[in-house]
């Protein structure tokens, strides 16, 4: 009938029905720097350095059976001239087959046992002023696989086989062409560095080590593995050699 279907939109136009809360917001109570709470987490950090020179730094953490290893090794004996080989020697390391395994197989040890590893050669700050060169080597591990990560570490550093020029070319072409296409999509992080650069050492070195000067050695090296291959191999075996001293 006319009166329910006006009794209809009468009560669907009508305002729901609220709840009073007041009382409820009345008692709420702003917070303040001061009422958050304090959670201070202290760690027990041992800092030695055994008699062969070589210093340790461990903290112990709220995480059990697992850790991370960060290794620095000191490359400030590689002049000017090494670093851009020292930088491909690098970029090669799991992208080539070792002594004991291959391309495929190290691909499977390494999602083991090198989970987010990190292998980069770079200046660090030193003090203020200074800077200085390191290889560094990062992984997280569990407890129980710590010795097959540092064996697997090993492994990739010192047996990697620079002996296949065409595999190495393969590579090399391969870093240029994401060097080009990181260059091409960001061109201001790249100018942005080498504006850095020119007020801070460590900036200057990375740059240097990783910038434009690199993509130039690259298309250089990739001429010279067409031409004289051998000559590229023997100095990434002897930038190897040098590492492990």
């Amino acid at each position: 009938t006319e009166e329910e279907i006006a009794g209809i939109v009468a009560s669907s136009n009508a305002a729901p029905e609220t709840e009073d809360t007041s009382d409820m917001v009345a008692g709420l109570q702003a917070v303040t720097v001061e009422s958050l709470p304090e959670d201070w987490k202290l760690y027990e950090v041992s800092d030695e350095t055994g008699e062969d020179g070589i210093r340790h730094i461990d903290a112990a953490a709220n995480i059990e059976d697992i850790g991370k290893v960060n290794l620095l090794l000191d490359t400030s004996g590689f002049g000017r001239e090494d670093i851009h080989w020292l930088t491909l020697y690098t970029d090669l390391l799991t992208a080539l087959e070792t002594d004991s395994h291959s391309k495929g197989d190290l691909a499977g040890m390494i999602s083991r046992y090198l989970y987010n590893y990190r292998i980069l050669a770079s200046a660090w700050q030193e003090g203020k002023v200074g800077v200085h060169p390191w290889l560094q080597l990062s992984w997280i591990s569990m407890d129980d696989d710590l010795e097959e990560g540092y064996d697997l570490m090993k492994e990739i550093l010192f047996g990697t086989r620079f002996d296949d020029p065409a595999k190495i070319l393969e590579q090399v072409r391969a870093i240029r062409a994401g060097m080009k296409s990181d260059i091409a999509d960001d061109p201001e992080e790249l100018m942005l560095n080498r504006a850095f650069a020119r007020d801070s050492q460590r900036m200057r070195y990375n740059s240097f080590a990783q910038g434009l000067e690199y993509y130039e050695f690259l298309g250089r090296t990739q001429k010279q593995l067409q031409d004289e291959p051998e000559a590229v191999t023997t100095k990434l075996k002897e930038i190897q050699s040098r590492l492990d001293n």
